[in-house]
């Protein structure tokens, strides 16, 4: 929900802020596919640079919620190799 509901307005296909398209990152199978790109969106969501100004806000609580999940799915992806 974070994604739609804060990220793909900027970063989609037709836009791709950053070159970034998230369209394609819905699923947290992509993690291990594309570690790379979401390290940097989690980065940046937890820095608050992330969304920006003048994009819908994360309260503090959603924040934290999307970067602890995103560092779950990080450290299940690693256990599974």
């Amino acid at each position: 929900p974070v994604l739609k509901q804060n990220c793909v307005f900027c970063h989609n296909s037709k836009i791709a802020s950053g070159n970034l398209n998230l369209e394609a990152f819905q699923a947290v199978a992509t993690v291990g596919s594309q570690r790379e790109a979401w390290e940097k969106v989690a980065a940046k969501v937890r820095s608050g640079e992330m969304p920006p100004k003048g994009a819908p806000p994360l309260d503090d609580a959603r924040r934290q919620a999307f970067v602890k999940t995103l560092m779950d799915a990080f450290e299940a992806a690693d256990k599974s190799r």
